[in-house]
C-alpha cells in the first residue's frame, strides 16, 4: 500500500515538488486545483495551507476511495437496489389494480349462471341450439380465476338434447376457456362434440360471451357457435 501511495504522489507531484510529503508545493496555491489534484490521488479533501496544497482522509489503494467512502457508498447501492425492488412491486401492483378497477376480488369466486343460444349446422340442414350454462369461479391468485362447470340444452329446436363440461381462465377483464366431453343425442345415438369459449369480463358478469366447436365424431361434418352471458349467483 505505501508503494502504491508514492507512486500516486510521485504522478501528483511531478515538475512541481511536494512539501512535508502531504501535497503538491505551489507557491501560489490555489483553493480548487489543490482539491482537485488531490481528489484525483484519490483523497477526499485538499486544502492550501499557505503554499502548501495538503490533501487528507486516508487513501485505500485497494478500493481508491476510503474505507468509509466505501461502506456509504455500499449502503447507498444496497437502498437504490431496494427501492428499484419497491418500485418494480408498485408496479406490478398497479398493473394489478387498473386491470381490476371496480372489482372485489373475495367477491368474484362463486357460482355464475346464465344462458347460450346459437345455431347448428349441418350437410343436412342448420337448426337452432339454446340452453344454460352454470360454472363456479375459483381464486389462483392476484385478480386471477379458474372456472368448472356445465352447458346443457337442446339442438334443432328442441329435438336433440345435449350437454357438455366447461372450463378455463378468467383474469379482470377476460374469459378463455373450452367445452368438452360434450354429448348430443340424435335418433337414439350419442355423438360427440367440443370447442372453445371466452367472453369479456366486468363485475361481476360476462356480458358478451362466444362459443363456437364441432362434431368429433358425426357420420358427416356438423358445427356449432352462438353467444352466452353469465351473472354472479
Amino acid at each position: 500500500m505505501t508503494r502504491s501511495i508514492g507512486l500516486l504522489w510521485a504522478a501528483i507531484c511531478a515538475g512541481a515538488g511536494c512539501a512535508d510529503g502531504d501535497g503538491p508545493a505551489d507557491a501560489g496555491c490555489v483553493p480548487a486545483s489543490c482539491a482537485a489534484s488531490c481528489a484525483a490521488a484519490g483523497y477526499r479533501d485538499g486544502m492550501c495551507d499557505g503554499a502548501l496544497c495538503r490533501c487528507s482522509g486516508a487513501f485505500d489503494a485497494d478500493a481508491g476511495v476510503e474505507d468509509g467512502d466505501t461502506a456509504e457508498t455500499e449502503a447507498e447501492a444496497e437502498a437504490e437496489a431496494a427501492d428499484d425492488a419497491a418500485d418494480e412491486a408498485g408496479r406490478e401492483d398497479v398493473g394489478v389494480e387498473s386491470g381490476c378497477e371496480g372489482f372485489d376480488s373475495a367477491g368474484v369466486a362463486g357460482g355464475y349462471s346464465g344462458t347460450f343460444a346459437g345455431m347448428i349446422r349441418s350437410p343436412v340442414g342448420d337448426g337452432p341450439m339454446e340452453g344454460d350454462v352454470d360454472f363456479v369461479m375459483e381464486e389462483t391468485g392476484p385478480g386471477a380465476w379458474s372456472f368448472d362447470g356445465t352447458m346443457r340444452g337442446t339442438a334443432m329446436g328442441g329435438v336433440y338434447p345435449w350437454s357438455c363440461s366447461v372450463q378455463g381462465l378468467a383474469d379482470c377483464e377476460r374469459l378463455v376457456g373450452v367445452f368438452y366431453d360434450g354429448v348430443v343425442e340424435i335418433e337414439g345415438a350419442p355423438y360427440g362434440f367440443e370447442g372453445t369459449m371466452g367472453a369479456s369480463f366486468e363485475p361481476y358478469r360476462f356480458p358478451d360471451g362466444t362459443f363456437a366447436g364441432s362434431c368429433t365424431d358425426c357420420p358427416f361434418p356438423v358445427t356449432g357457435d352462438g353467444t352466452w352471458t353469465a351473472t354472479h349467483l
